[in-house]
């Protein structure tokens, strides 16, 4: 036998011993996550609902009967039930625990990706700023070069002068 899953507002109301005006006060008050809708579209409270219901009214008798209820139904039918409902979670565990490890094989994949391009990066910055210093030596040394020809160039054009002053034309007659 299975324990009583759902109940109706005048199971309610025989089991609590009250009206039922007063447990359908009681049930509004409840949480929806707690409510039904039996085939005939009547509301139902689920069973934790009642358990719910029976701790707000204070009514330890019912509770304790409740849990007498449970402890007299066929164990093996619960337990089976409740062994199904246990591996589609641990399913639903197993799927998320697959998902999670297909994350962060990419994960590691796009770090490892950034690492390398990062490296090569590195290794370009290096590799501009080796070719910026070796052009700025090469503009160094032709800067220091430049006056030591301008000089000579200067002193030669000097003595080509000297020598171009020194004969005149009225000399060679």
């Amino acid at each position: 036998m299975q324990p009583k899953e759902t109940f109706t507002i005048k199971e309610l109301s025989e089991l609590f011993e009250i009206s039922r005006q007063a447990i359908s006060k009681h049930v509004d008050k409840l949480d929806p996550s707690l409510l039904a809708k039996n085939e005939r579209g009547y509301k139902v409270v689920l069973r934790s609902g009642v358990l719910q219901l029976a701790s707000n009214l204070g009514n330890q008798r019912l509770l304790d009967r409740l849990h007498e209820y449970e402890q007299e139904n066929d164990k093996n039918v619960y337990i089976s039930r409740k062994n199904v409902v246990v591996n589609e979670l641990l399913d639903k565990l197993r799927e998320e625990n697959e998902f999670l490890r297909e994350q962060l094989s990419l994960k590691e994949q796009n770090n490892s990706n950034m690492q390398k391009l990062l490296d090569q990066q590195q290794q370009l910055t290096l590799q501009a700023n080796q070719q910026i210093e070796k052009l700025q030596e090469q503009l160094q040394l032709a800067y220091t070069e430049e006056p030591e020809e301008e000089v000579l160039t200067s002193v030669n054009k000097e003595n080509n002068n000297a020598i171009t002053t020194e004969k005149k034309w009225w000399k060679f007659w």
